[in-house]
């Protein structure tokens, strides 16, 4: 009994928020870790941005990239910050866990502007004042010390994913896909070795597309682009672009490549046409890789598009779990992988690595509030 008492107190509650590229909200999660070899989750929950603030985190976003932002930048940070805070006192109410039984709070914050070769990676969060609001030590800008040691800032994730893999006791090597705005991949082989990138758009593109066009939010299923013919021609076009060509590891902005590609299409050809080009750029970054591995996996917001999912698998001619088949929903991922990250990074641990960034030596990151 004595063992088991020390033992667990190696062990933290966490909580990890992120709001990916796709600014259509907020995941909150809850977990138990060690920041090491254990983790077990235990509450999660989401909240809406709303269209309001999607919308001006978007166009922002946008703007900022073209030419700068007329929109006021702290009034923007502001109201993120109380989206933030409302879901976490909404988990904290959930989960009736009092605050001062947290470790920390992993914020990610809202991603605005990606561009890691002028070492910039803005994210929008006042973690001072989340923190000083829950008392609760948070950690937030994960990703500069990395981006000012050489490396990309992204993905972050990976060594998430080598913990969710013993997780999910899966002792073979494994490709997770990971389709949000973004999508990349890590691959972990049998010993754990990690090789993980950024291979192309995930849903960004596709989301924004629908959005413009039509009265929906999202290709729900793919159903749009079942009904869709792909113009291989612009997908040649978008398939040139230098990022292709770059080697990995790598990272790409949101904002990176434009709808404007499709605007000469008819509504159903150009998701079709966009879905493909996200489902070809996963497969070429596999082929990039030119290792092999035993299992693949999907997970994030795109691997419910069944138009995506079945061409992926046709592509790489061979079946495609999800991480959904193991009755963890994978909404959450990225929101426990901020978790666990914070609790990385109070013990100075690794959150970055050679090759997932491109860094040159392993790296802890994350400021503390």
């Amino acid at each position: 009994m004595k063992y088991i008492l020390n033992h667990m107190r190696n062990y933290f509650l966490a909580i990890g928020v992120m709001s990916g590229t796709s600014a259509d909200g907020i995941d909150i999660s809850l977990i138990r870790t060690d920041g090491k070899d254990y983790f077990k989750p235990l509450s999660s929950l989401s909240i809406s941005y709303g269209d309001d603030l999607r919308k001006k985190i978007i166009n922002f976003s946008k703007s900022f990239r073209d030419k700068g932002s007329h929109f006021n930048i702290i009034l923007l940070e502001e109201l993120i910050t109380k989206k933030y805070i409302e879901g976490i006192k909404k988990l904290l109410k959930k989960t009736k866990i009092k605050p001062e039984k947290i470790g920390v709070i992993g914020a990610h914050g809202q991603t605005i502007f990606h561009n890691p070769n002028n070492c910039i990676s803005l994210q929008l969060i006042d973690a001072n004042k989340v923190s000083n609001f829950f008392n609760i030590k948070v950690i937030s800008n994960f990703r500069q010390n990395d981006i000012i040691n050489g490396g990309e800032g992204a993905p972050l994730v990976p060594i998430f994913h080598a913990s969710l893999k013993k997780y999910l006791k899966i002792r073979k090597s494994a490709i997770f896909i990971n389709i949000g705005g973004i999508s990349n991949i890590t691959h972990i082989s049998k010993t754990g070795g990690l090789i993980a990138f950024d291979t192309g758009p995930g849903m960004c593109l596709l989301d924004d597309y629908v959005r413009l066009n039509s009265k929906n939010q999202f290709d729900l299923n793919g159903n749009f682009s079942k009904r869709g013919k792909i113009d291989y021609r612009i997908l040649k076009k978008n398939m040139s672009d230098e990022f292709f060509r770059k080697d990995y590891p790598k990272s790409l902005d949101r904002n990176y490549f434009s709808i404007k590609n499709y605007k000469n299409l008819n509504f159903y050809d150009a998701c079709a046409t966009i879905s493909m080009f996200t489902v070809l750029s996963i497969y070429e970054g596999i082929k990039k890789t030119e290792i092999d591995c035993d299992l693949i996996y999907l997970l994030g917001g795109g691997s419910r598009n069944q138009f995506i999912s079945s061409k992926l698998s046709n592509l790489l001619s061979r079946k495609i779990g999800f991480i959904n088949e193991f009755s963890l929903s994978d909404n959450y991922i990225e929101s426990q992988a901020f978790a666990y990250l914070g609790i990385r990074s109070i013990k100075k641990l690794p959150i970055s690595y050679p090759k997932t960034t491109g860094v040159k030596k392993a790296l802890s990151g994350g400021d503390l509030y």
